[in-house]
């Protein structure tokens, strides 16, 4: 911050000429005259000899003035953002650094717990019992796998974090201090990627199947069945909503459905504005005050608008200009002619 603005200042004096001669000016026959130090004569006289229309004097002082603030508030700018982000940086990793270091074994034997128990009491800590099948499902044998799963993971989460702050700080020819600050970004960084790990591997164990059947058991035991329907569209609306969006079936078990493939050709069929009143559509079916629905419908929009409207497009309309221009019948036919 110090020494670059300096530098810059003194080049541009140099190449400016000295302040106290560029004060001095006198006007001669209304014109203003400036006294400039011998290098800008000689660099006037050699634009003589080239041909070469010299800049104004005044001219260049200006550009010259202008330049160097430009580069001095740019050099203010980008320092003042570096230092924000390095020292936020710093203050994260110092506190991922002091967090206490637990034992793989420890967090993986409490993990195991925690979600053991998820499976015999259900999570919305409801007075309901769960199922005797449901509560019962978690044997020993089972607790033991989820239990080594996650201290596996939990280790080769670690020994990977490790090896590669190592590679990537293990230069000998790095700087001390730039060592220290990239192990301390690498290592809040990696304290991120294994937090999302292990989460990943806890929601694959056994227990927490169990705990997500027990809950989806109690749920399907509080609902009530309607007695009647006041709108009969209200058995269309939820055929449709079931049927590309259920709760209990992966996407093999939709292929099981036979309504579901109409209704996914109506969801690739770009032509004739199909595809976004058929979106239109499931926008009225969807539970508007579920923020879950209203994300996941501006993701699939934009996905299937993507996919079909353009990259399908963009491809049959390339077919079509080729085979057109291969009959010659772009001019008179136009690309949109081609057989």
């Amino acid at each position: 911050l110090i020494v670059v603005p300096t530098a810059l200042t003194i080049g541009a004096l140099l190449l400016g000429g000295d302040l106290a001669e560029f004060s001095r000016a006198s006007t001669r026959g209304g014109e203003l005259r400036i006294a400039w130090p011998a290098s800008w004569h000689a660099l006037h006289a050699a634009d003589e000899q080239l041909g070469v229309v010299p800049l104004g004097a005044h001219a260049r002082v200006s550009v010259l003035t202008a330049l160097v603030f430009v580069a001095l508030v740019a050099l203010v700018v980008v320092a003042l953002a570096c230092c924000a982000c390095s020292c936020a940086a710093m203050h994260d990793a110092d506190a991922a650094a002091n967090a206490p270091d637990v034992p793989p074994s420890v967090g993986a034997r409490e993990s195991a717990e925690r979600v053991w128990s998820r499976g015999r009491q259900p999570r919305h800590g409801s007075a309901e019992p769960v199922p005797p099948k449901a509560r019962t499902s978690v044997t020993q044998s089972e607790w033991l796998a989820d239990y080594t799963l996650i201290a596996t993971a939990e280790q080769l989460l670690r020994s990977t974090g490790r090896a590669v702050i190592e590679a990537a700080t293990g230069d000998d020819a790095l700087p001390e201090w730039l060592r220290t600050s990239f192990r301390r970004v690498l290592t809040w960084l990696w304290a991120e990627v294994e937090a999302e790990a292990t989460g990943a591997v806890i929601e694959a164990t056994y227990a927490s199947q169990r705990a997500r059947v027990a809950e989806l058991l109690v749920l399907s035991r509080r609902a009530k069945p309607l007695s009647w329907l006041p709108n009969p569209l209200r058995r269309v609306r939820a055929l449709i909503l079931y049927t590309l969006y259920p709760y209990d079936l992966s996407f093999w078990g939709q292929l099981n459905v036979p309504l579901f493939y109409p209704l996914m050709a109506v969801f690739v069929y770009p032509f004739d504005g199909v595809q976004p009143v058929f979106f239109l559509l499931l926008f009225l079916l969807r539970d508007k005050g579920d923020e879950f629905q209203l994300c996941q419908f501006i993701l699939e929009f934009k996905g299937w608008q993507f996919l079909t409207a353009g990259v399908i497009s963009a491809f049959l309309g390339g077919l079509q200009l080729q085979r057109c221009a291969e009959l010659n019948t772009c001019a008179h036919l136009g690309w949109r002619g081609a057989p």
